[in-house]
């Protein structure tokens, strides 16, 4: 039965003259290509894409006139104090474009904060260098590949497959290495340097109160008062500090009770819209348990919310009598006093730090109190976790790796005759379009479960949290999406060969190790596409008109619904440098890859300079610190393309190898290097000494920042949120968006 339920899905294919053995024989290589494919599979995967491409950007095109609240929300409403409003851009279909890459990242520092424009900075700097390669590549390495003896076809002749082992060409590509890697150190360095200066210029011109505030995390139990905290530090610092907030330990049942009061404070407010715009249908209903009889919404809320409220209240006004945790908050009058805090208390024994931003800080886990090792076995765990799954994952992986082979595993299942007689087109639709497509999906589905393991990892503040959130992406992207793929499906269709003489393992991997390359060329075509789904907002689109339309009742609910996400910057750069480690590690192998990296780059800088500049909603400042770990890992990845590139030239036994070792010895020092270099600035938290003495000198400045700060303190800035929130308004945030635009704006 199985049999013929294949076949009946097959029946509909047009019959062809050549059989799928047929159709890989003009390659020149054996039926079994390992994971490589060719211009037929890679076309099957491009029409697709470019159509749904194209659909994607009359989507973006048709949205920016008719949707602003969705689309360009960040031209009338920004974080006040702190970003500035985004102008608005030419309403037609591409004029957009020059305006948008004509403003300065600079300037994109200031509307919507160092982040974006460190993310910025990466992109933009990676398209060049990524298109420069490819120019160097174009001149040296295809006229040597494609004129070499091995007579392969198609994408394959001009790899490094072409080439035969031994051969004097390979002496090329190692020479011209040394060439791509100072190019990428060169862009490297300057991006680097140039975020720093962002960094620097922000610190000398923004008013954000923070700075002035540094974190205690070990109080002794003798001194867990505020006052003497304050006469300690005191010492050190006569007269310098303003105000000491101390952290108390409220235990689970408060954060329980704040839940259950906004949800019902939600659902009773829905309930009086429902009835407020059709009291014709009579008083909405609920039910008191999930298999309770029908009873009114309004009455049973009400009550519910007055019970709630009275459990906080009272819990509020025994906050005095709460225990104190190790944990305090100081906040200084003097920038200088601020920043150097940290080394002088250190040596009294007393572990400082800056503050971090208000909003960045994940209380649920501040309140923890971790001590380091607690903290070190809870990450420890957290990494055990993320390997599991990475090695779990092989197994999916492996599954899509069989569609590129398919005439194999027909014959290998007995269901060759499925493929018989059918089709090239439909051969190559499937070859090619079915495993990029379900690799690209099984990695997207690892996402959610990063960022959920990020958070329970314990780290303290939000940036942590897309920090490591981009580790566990990248690192299952690498080890999954290229090492196994790599490796697996260059021996995947050799297995038996491979059996039979153990011996060919060597020569098979340096036959299939380039091919494999053609793969990923068709890996990236997709993510072309998902480049411009992003732009589109398609998912924000529906889901906010569905809910809108059938949902909403509230004007709470409402602007929930249209208010724009955060930028994901983990995501963002797990996913750029995996196709950045991809372009790397087949540049010199399959030159023509290249072109597909910068591409990719060159719709991604687009696409995230428009969504960070007029969409996104910032959620924290890091100052760039993603920014620099995320370089570190470029170099990773470059580092990984030299150690393939090594293998690649072992494999065809050339003595053009030994040009080649010094290279991964440079890029592992240049690593090590670039947070003790130029980018220290980067990698330490708070404001550097030089920039407070500057602000301090200006007399007015400092005088406003020190009273934002006061007022900071007032407003229990540094005190768990929930504690401080309004009651008659639960769900309004302390760092929300402000109008600065004309209403017609948006």
């Amino acid at each position: 039965w199985l049999k013929d339920l294949i076949s009946s899905l097959f029946a509909h294919c047009p019959p062809s003259p050549r059989t799928c053995r047929d159709l890989f024989s003009p390659f020149g290589v054996e039926t079994s290509r390992g994971m490589g494919l060719g211009f037929n599979e890679w076309v099957t995967v491009f029409v697709p894409v470019l159509v749904v491409s194209l659909i994607m950007f009359y989507i973006f095109v048709w949205g920016r006139g008719r949707h602003p609240k969705i689309y360009r929300p960040r031209t009338a409403k920004v974080l006040e104090g702190l970003e500035a409003a985004s102008p608005l851009l030419p309403e037609g279909a591409c004029s957009w474009i020059s305006p948008l890459l004509a403003v300065p990242l600079e300037t994109v520092a200031t509307r919507a904060g160092v982040d974006a424009a460190a993310y910025l900075v990466f992109i933009r700097n990676f398209v060049l260098c990524t298109g420069l390669l490819l120019l160097i590549f174009c001149i040296s390495l295809i006229p040597t590949y494609g004129s070499s003896e091995m007579g392969l076809e198609e994408f394959d002749s001009i790899t490094m497959a072409n080439v035969s082992p031994g051969s004097e060409r390979l002496w090329v590509p190692s020479i011209v290495s040394w060439l791509g890697a100072a190019v990428v150190y060169y862009f490297v360095y300057t991006a680097v340097q140039r975020v720093v200066a962002m960094k620097q210029q922000a610190e000398r011109t923004t008013t954000n109160p923070h700075q002035l505030s540094v974190l205690v995390t070990n109080v002794p139990e003798a001194c867990r008062e505020a006052g003497a905290i304050q006469k300690f530090i005191e010492e050190v610092f006569p007269g310098k500090v303003l105000s000491v907030q101390l952290l108390r330990e409220h235990g689970k049942e408060y954060a329980k009770t704040m839940g259950k009061y906004s949800g019902a404070w939600a659902a009773l407010k829905h309930s009086e819209a429902v009835f407020e715009q059709k009291p014709e249908k009579g008083p909405p209903m609920t039910k008191e348990k999930c298999c309770g009889k029908k009873i009114e919404a309004i009455p049973f809320y009400q009550q519910k919310c007055t019970e709630f409220r009275a459990d906080l209240e009272k819990m509020r006004a025994e906050y005095e009598q709460l225990p104190v945790l190790p944990y305090a908050f100081v906040t200084f009058n003097s920038l200088t006093a601020a920043c150097e805090a940290p080394a002088k208390m250190a040596e009294k024994g007393w572990t400082v730090k800056p503050a971090p931003e208000p909003r960045d800080i994940l209380w649920a886990n501040l309140l923890k109190c971790r001590t380091p090792t607690a903290q070190l076995l809870r990450s420890a765990g957290v990494a055990f976790i993320v390997g599991v799954i990475i090695i779990f994952f092989i197994i999916p992986v492996g599954m899509c790796q069989t569609l590129v082979n398919l005439e194999d595993l027909a014959e290998k299942l007995k269901l060759d005759f499925i493929l018989d007689n059918k089709g090239a087109f439909w051969i190559s639709l499937l070859q090619g379009l079915m495993p990029t497509i379900l690799l690209a999906v099984l990695n997207a589905l690892v996402i959610p479960v990063f960022m959920f393991l990020a958070y329970v990892s314990g780290v303290e503040k939000i940036s942590d949290v897309d920090r490591l959130t981009m580790k566990f992406a990248y690192f299952f992207l690498m080890f999954n999406s290229f090492f196994f793929v790599v490796i697996g499906g260059s021996l995947f269709n050799k297995m038996t060969e491979v059996m039979n003489d153990p011996g060919r393992i060597v020569p098979l991997l340096g036959e299939s190790l380039p091919k494999v390359g053609t793969f990923f060329i068709c890996f990236v075509t997709v993510a072309l596409g998902s480049v411009l789904g992003t732009l589109s907002l398609i998912g924000k689109l529906i889901v906010s008109g569905i809910m809108l339309k059938y949902f909403c009742k509230t004007d709470r609910e409402c602007a929930a619904v249209l208010e724009p996400s955060s930028p994901p910057y983990g995501v963002m750069y797990a996913q750029c440098l995996f196709y950045l480690s991809l372009t790397f590690c087949y540049a010199l192998i399959s030159p023509l890859f290249v072109l597909f990296g910068c591409c990719y780059f060159c719709l991604e800088f687009v696409s995230s300079s428009y969504l960070l500049s007029y969409v996104y909603k910032s959620r924290f400042q890091s100052s760039g610190l993603q920014f620099l770990s995320a370089v570190r890992f470029a170099l990773g990845g470059f580092l990984v393309g030299q150690l393939t590139l090594l293998c690649a030239i072992s494999l065809k036994e050339s003595g053009a190898l030994a040009i080649c070792v010094p290279l991964p010895f440079v890029t592992v020092i240049l690593i090590a290097w670039l947070p003790r270099g130029v980018g220290k600035s980067l990698f330490d938290d708070g404001l550097s000494a030089e920039a407070a003495a500057e602000v301090e000198a200006d007399v007015q400045r400092h005088g406003n920042l020190v009273q934002l700060a006061s007022q900071a303190v007032k407003a229990l800035d540094w005190m768990d949120p929930s504690y401080t929130v309004n009651l008659d308004e639960p769900f309004q945030q302390k760092f929300q968006w402000v109008n600065v635009g004309k209403a017609e704006d948006i």
